[in-house]
């Protein structure tokens, strides 16, 4: 019995550091390829990867899929951070994803509905809890971001319709 069990442990270990157990929770970028920003280095990495976060941003609210998901949800929101939201997206959508997750060090995309207004959130994450966050509102009307935005320490308008916000938890 005890050969059994300990076969059974060892062959579990062996799937775990193989990666056989790898799947569509797997988050998109390991841990330690994210990154964190002040907004000042937020906004330059904006204007750097502006075309890319704009054709991201736009695909996240065009996608129906992940709109009937937001709005199933209690809270109004589709986050992306690991695989699972992988089969509503084209293939080359889902590389343009992935490919913004690497380059800028992403810890999670969100589409967000509140106050009949839809956005997207690019957020940024650092070990100690602090989120910078680029916040997508693709009609400009900055004034209702002033919602999601009432909690957090520092926000600014970068572009006519971008806006950086930062919190500490």
């Amino acid at each position: 019995m005890k050969k059994t069990a300990l076969l059974l442990l060892f062959a579990v270990a062996a799937c775990l550091a193989c990666g056989c157990f790898k799947g569509k929770y797997e988050s998109i970028i390991r841990d330690k390829d994210r990154k964190s920003y002040t907004v000042s280095e937020l906004e330059t990495v904006y204007f750097a990867h502006e075309a890319e976060f704009a054709d991201v941003g736009d695909l996240i609210l065009r996608n129906n899929e992940l709109a009937d998901i937001m709005s199933n949800s209690n809270e109004g929101v589709a986050s992306i951070e690991t695989e699972s939201k992988k089969e509503l997206f084209s293939e080359g959508d889902w590389e343009k994803i992935v490919k913004l997750f690497q380059t800028t060090g992403l810890f999670r995309i969100e589409r967000n509905y509140k106050l009949k207004k839809e956005l997207v959130r690019f957020m940024y994450r650092s070990d100690d809890k602090t989120t910078t966050t680029l916040y997508y509102c693709p009609d400009g009307e900055g004034s209702d971001l002033l919602y999601y935005l009432h909690w957090e320490s520092v926000f600014k308008q970068i572009d006519d319709s971008w806006w950086i916000a930062y919190s500490a938890d």
